[in-house]
């Protein structure tokens, strides 16, 4: 709320106020001003301080002051116009005694400057009713009285754009015969005293005005008639506005009075306080909405326009508008001996934020979504709030923020909108933006390879990841023989078969996202002791031979050669033509000794060993080698 008046454009103007300004503008040009010059103060310039320049000008020029900080006080006794090149870095410094600017004569305008560390900015001599004062772009700020003092004017006096804060009084001393002026666009605060007081003038204007933080009155209309206060932001003073003595006939009204100790002041002393107007402000959350110190001037002031135009807004006002018309069905009493026949239901100079959610938004579950609502603007310029609900489910997942940004997580895919309410401290807005979530596969991981033994039990360990921590998995192993299994990560498996198989490990969640791994199996046939031709060394065979070659697997304490299966026995690539159990090499073991046909071996002239292999009575491949020497057929 505190930048809402800053840019606010001046509008609904009355012809009152429109005649008032075009006075005070005409009013202020000189007659017959001569050709004027410009004189230029700073480092390396013609004059090196502020008042030689002034000194050496002649009415109607303008001494332009360069950017540094010159520790002078000034008298002004020509109609010239003093400028600096910028507020900021173009500051005149009292050293903290005696007035820093001193005007004694009409038609002066000062500009673009910081008056500071005086004990009075700006004064005029007590009876010098100096008039077509003009003050612009300026700082007047921290000196330890007033910041301008003037205790008569001779009206016609602009102020505008200026800072006038942290004065050890007034930020403006009572300025009376403070007619046919405007003060506008200020910001005024800080201050010991009021901010703007003015007094027994007419026909005057403060509008636009930011007057905040003063210790006494915002704005003090003492003794002022036919005065316009408009367009106002005032708040966090003691007294918001405060009309005293004879104040009358004075229009107050577009304002916004918040957060003051008390927001309408109402004080005549002696005098009789009347019929000022006062409507269409918004008068919010102070100690006390009107404080006055006679109350039966009360009565005498004008707290509506009328219907249908209304009267003030109120914000402890507790009626209702059953007709919707936006004026409360009861009037809003004040102290119980007056009151706004008209109440607002609503503030007037406030108009609602507008939120804009931007988007579409899309991301994949388990990644963060930035949302923006930096789109957003308010039409009177004040600072936002801003909270979400992501899933629109009418529940506020955040609380309020002065961040238009804010981080979501979604841990399943969503389709929907998230919606976003900005609020300027008075009326609330909302949007939503489209959010589109995709789901996002599982990454899986089945595991290292493993080299095992035909017939051992086969661990396996897989693992997998989903960011989408909402999802419900399937999870299948193919172990490549095909034989497969579901609904576990640890399963063990048996391979019977010699050889390399590629296992699969496939995870699908409940959005048919698929992710996948693979490891490879190695495995060996059970190792065996074979003994060919036993009793035999070297284990000679002539390939050339009509005759049979003897073959024993040996039962060892690893290896029953019982369990054998004769039939899937192979040797050198032949099949027996009979087999026994016998103790062949006399361990009172039992082998079994298996005969092939010689002419049926796969061996060559060159082969140095054979293997025998088969299978063991649950399918599962063994194999052992010996030594062979090949010899040829005798003569």
């Amino acid at each position: 709320m505190v930048n809402r008046m800053k840019e606010k454009a001046i509008q609904g103007l009355t012809l009152g106020t429109i005649l008032i300004m075009v006075f005070v503008v005409f009013a202020g040009i000189p007659m017959n001003v001569s050709a004027a010059s410009t004189l230029h103060v700073g480092s390396g310039q013609t004059y090196s301080t502020i008042q030689s320049a002034i000194d050496a000008a002649d009415s109607g020029d303008t001494i332009y002051v360069h950017a540094g900080t010159y520790y002078e006080h000034l008298t002004i006794s020509k109609s010239i116009t003093l400028e600096g090149v910028d507020r900021e870095t173009t500051i005149i410094d009292g050293s903290g005694s005696g007035s820093v600017v001193y005007v004694t004569t009409h038609y002066v305008t000062i500009g673009g400057l910081k008056i500071t560390n005086g004990e009075n900015g700006i004064e005029m001599p007590p009876s010098g009713y100096i008039s077509h004062f003009t003050i612009q772009d300026t700082i007047i700020d921290s000196n330890s009285l007033y910041g301008i003092y003037e205790v008569h004017t001779g009206g016609y006096w602009l102020i505008e754009n200026c800072i006038i804060s942290n004065n050890g009084l007034n930020g403006l001393r009572k300025l009376h015969q403070f007619h046919y002026s405007t003060i506008q666009n200020c910001e005024v605060f800080g201050n010991g005293g009021s901010g703007l007081s003015t007094g027994w003038g007419h026909n005057t204007l403060l509008t636009n005005n930011i007057v905040h933080d003063n210790a006494g009155s915002g704005i003090y209309l003492d003794s002022m008639t036919n005065t316009i206060v408009e367009n106002n932001e005032v708040y966090n003073n003691n007294i918001g506005i405060h009309m005293g003595y004879v104040a009358s006939y004075n229009t107050i009204k577009n304002n916004i009075i918040y957060n003051n100790i008390h927001g309408l002041g109402i004080e005549s002393g002696t005098g009789h306080v009347n019929g000022n107007n006062i409507y269409h402000n918004d008068i919010i959350d102070n100690d006390n909405q009107v404080w006055n110190g006679y109350t039966h001037h009360l009565n005498d002031q004008n707290w509506d326009n009328g219907y249908p135009s209304g009267g003030n807004y109120w914000s402890d006002y507790t009626g209702t508008d059953t007709n919707a018309d936006g004026i409360g069905d009861i009037p809003y009493w004040i102290y119980g001996v007056t009151k706004d026949n008209y109440p607002l239901m609503r503030p007037w100079n406030n108009q609602p934020p507008v939120a804009d959610a931007n988007g579409p938004y899309e991301a994949y579950e388990g990644s963060s979504i930035n949302f923006d609502a930096s789109g957003s603007s308010d039409p009177n310029n004040d600072d936002l709030q801003y909270r979400w609900d992501f899933n629109n489910d009418a529940t506020w997942d955040t609380d309020w923020s002065d961040s238009p940004y804010a981080d979501y997580t979604w841990y399943d895919d969503y389709s929907g909108t998230v919606v976003v309410e900005v609020s300027d401290g008075m009326e609330t807005d909302t949007a939503e933006g489209t959010v589109t979530v995709n789901n996002a596969a599982p990454v899986v991981n089945a595991g290292l390879d493993q080299t095992v033994t035909a017939g051992d039990p086969v661990s396996f360990s897989g693992s997998f990841s989903d960011p989408g921590t909402g999802d419900t998995h399937e999870k299948e192993w193919d172990f490549g023989d095909e034989a497969t299994t579901t609904n576990t990560l640890t399963p063990t498996h048996v391979y019977h078969n010699k050889g390399d198989y590629t296992v699969t490990l496939t995870v699908t969640d409940d959005d048919d996202g698929e992710g996948a791994d693979t490891l490879t199996i190695t495995v060996n046939p059970i190792p065996v002791t074979i003994d060919i031709k036993p009793g035999s060394d070297p284990n000679s065979i002539n390939l050339k031979s009509e005759g049979k070659v003897p073959v024993a697997v040996l039962t060892t304490d690893d290896f029953y050669a019982s369990d054998i299966d004769p039939e899937t026995v192979k040797f050198a690539g032949a099949s027996p033509v009979k087999w026994a159990m016998e103790d062949v090499d006399d361990d009172n073991d039992k082998d079994m000794l298996f005969h092939f046909n010689t002419h049926d071996l796969d061996l060559d002239k060159d082969s140095t060993e054979a293997t025998l292999g088969g299978k063991i009575e649950d399918g599962s491949d063994f194999e052992g080698t010996d030594s062979v020497n090949i010899v040829p057929k005798k003569k």
